[in-house]
């Protein structure tokens, strides 16, 4: 399942038994997910999520519900560079056992270049405002120290 980019919000129920699906692509864009959402796929291997600033979901929304016990998700988690500790504190995320960044694709002389060329790129816009500036820098600097 790759969820386009663009949508805001997946509702309650709106995977859910979707008993053959390995792989679950999350866009930057999404502000929230419903219970269940992607309850009970058994076969789930990895998620991969763009989200930046991990809000807060319900621990049932990847996870096996057996009557009354939920087995929290046993997939790979991938989060984007830098966001790791965020995913790890926010509720619902962090019943994920094991949470990992991905490489970061854009460098530091990349988002400059954009900058002073006065160009909006979505890769360069670290931190999700539509723009890309100086607050970007500060996101690959805080990500780069890691």
């Amino acid at each position: 399942i790759k969820i386009p980019k663009g949508v805001k919000h997946i509702g309650a129920h709106a995977f859910q038994y979707c008993l053959w699906v390995e792989t679950i692509e999350l866009p930057a864009s999404l502000t929230s997910i419903d219970e269940y959402a992607f309850g009970n796929i058994y076969y789930l291997e990895s998620v991969v999520s763009y989200i930046t600033n991990p809000f807060a979901i319900a621990d049932n929304v990847f996870g096996i519900a057996d009557g009354d016990a939920l087995t929290p998700p046993t997939a790979t988690f991938s989060v984007p560079a830098g966001t790791k500790g965020k995913y790890e504190a926010t509720a619902g995320w962090k019943e994920f056992p094991t949470i990992t960044e991905m490489d970061l694709d854009i460098d530091l002389d990349t988002i400059v270049g954009y900058i002073m060329a006065g160009e909006y790129n979505k890769k360069a816009d670290l931190n999700n405002d539509n723009k890309v500036n100086a607050a970007d820098i500060v996101e690959i600097v805080k990500i780069i120290k890691k």
